[in-house]
């Protein structure tokens, strides 16, 4: 992923470069799919997209502004469109990360998904008439993501660059407890603990999957959220150890004065 986002940066600055050395350049859009399970960074990915854009001058702002289907749903799909638009009209000049792009579209629905349509309908034309004011982030499982983009001409071509994100394997899981632990003060493990206790359980997690109904694979450590599900378990070891001390002195008799 580090090295997708340091290529983005180079051929961004490249291109500013070339136009300010009067070089033909064609316009290209910034808007960006991130793709993968959650958990794996793609918020934190989005900031430093964000920065970088900022940085080089291409945007005003380096906010970010998140948000996904569940968070601009209304009861009447008039108030959908309206919300997401007054949405992105706050968000121009800034970087949006439309989280679980690909959940925009569900099944069921006689005449399609009522709402995701009107989600997509105020989505296309923002996309086009701000491509030089912001920057639009999708992002969400590959296959569903894809789904979402061949419904509508308006999506297709919209995006420039496709980040992908792996599950995290469970090496990585452990790095990131042992990351998680080390910025805890006074915080430690015995040597090996957490692989002799979490590296079964993080392997039968990472090797399960199952096949979605767009296709994409997801493995149980994805529905586990990946680094969020480690962040989880270390915080909640860490609270279990202070409940055994503050027991093993006596709530009762203890002084915080």
């Amino acid at each position: 992923v580090k090295k997708q986002v340091r290529t983005l940066k180079a051929t961004t600055a490249a291109r500013i470069l070339r136009s300010r050395k009067g070089f033909d350049t064609p316009a290209v859009t910034n808007h960006l799919l991130m793709v993968g399970p959650p958990g794996v960074g793609k918020t934190d990915t989005s900031g430093v997209v964000a920065r970088t854009y900022w940085g080089l001058g291409i945007l005003p702002k380096r906010d970010v502004f998140e948000t996904s289907k569940e968070a601009l749903a209304g009861p009447y799909v008039g108030d959908v469109e309206t919300q997401t638009r007054e949405f992105l009209a706050k968000s121009i000049g800034a970087t949006v990360l439309f989280d679980e792009f690909g959940e925009l579209l569900h099944g069921g629905y006689a005449g399609g998904d009522p709402i995701g349509q009107a989600i997509i309908g105020a989505i296309v034309p923002w996309m086009e008439n701000n491509r030089d004011k912001a920057v639009f982030i999708a992002a969400g499982y590959p296959a569903a993501c894809q789904k979402v983009i061949d419904s509508n001409g308006g999506l297709q071509g919209r995006f420039a660059t496709t980040i992908v994100f792996d599950s995290y394997p469970p090496d990585k899981l452990i790095e990131i407890a042992h990351a998680i632990l080390a910025r805890s003060p006074g915080a430690f493990v015995e040597p090996g603990a957490f692989e002799s206790v979490l590296l079964q359980p993080f392997t039968r997690f990472y090797n399960e999957t199952k096949i979605s109904e767009d296709g994409d694979t997801i493995r149980t450590i994805d529905e586990l959220n990946n680094g969020r599900f480690v962040r989880n378990i270390v915080e909640k070891a860490q609270t279990v150890r202070d409940l055994r001390v503050l027991d093993s002195y006596g709530l009762d008799n203890l002084d915080l004065s």
